[in-house]
């Protein structure tokens, strides 16, 4: 038995909420980044046999709260879209590949090696989009 991790996929079930747990409104002025579950996460850390072995992010800089139009009425196409995925605290899903050269590799990864995936996420501000600074 081996795991293929090129041909292994994330599945994350998300909500979002507001700062306190409870739920946004339906016509609350949030929505996710494009591409969400590749910029979630600012920082993957696998450990193989207890040992570090890859660590990723931590190495670009970030042109920090630059997005090109935040206004639900403007130009940005996808921010008038993605409004729905999680109006009302809707849950959606996400499914993706992990961004970490390991995972980026044709070859199988043999049994009994302990695997362990640390996945750190991003802030709240890098991960939303809100026209609505109160959000």
């Amino acid at each position: 038995m081996y795991l293929d991790l090129n041909n292994t996929l994330l599945h994350l079930i998300c909500k979002i909420t507001k700062a306190s747990g409870t739920n946004i409104e339906d016509d609350a002025k949030v929505v996710p980044i494009d591409y969400l579950i590749a910029t979630m996460f600012n920082q993957v850390d696998i450990n193989l046999g207890n040992r570090l072995v890859t660590q990723t992010g931590l190495f670009y800089k970030d042109a920090e709260a630059h997005f090109e139009d935040t206004a639900l009425d403007g130009a940005n196409a996808g921010f008038t879209k993605r409004p729905s995925f999680a109006a009302g605290s809707r849950q959606f899903d996400l499914l993706g590949c992990i961004h970490s050269d390991l995972f980026f590799q044709d070859k199988f990864l043999i049994n009994g090696i302990d695997l362990q995936i640390k996945l750190n996420r991003n802030k709240d501000s890098f991960c939303l989009i809100s026209s609505d600074a109160e959000q």
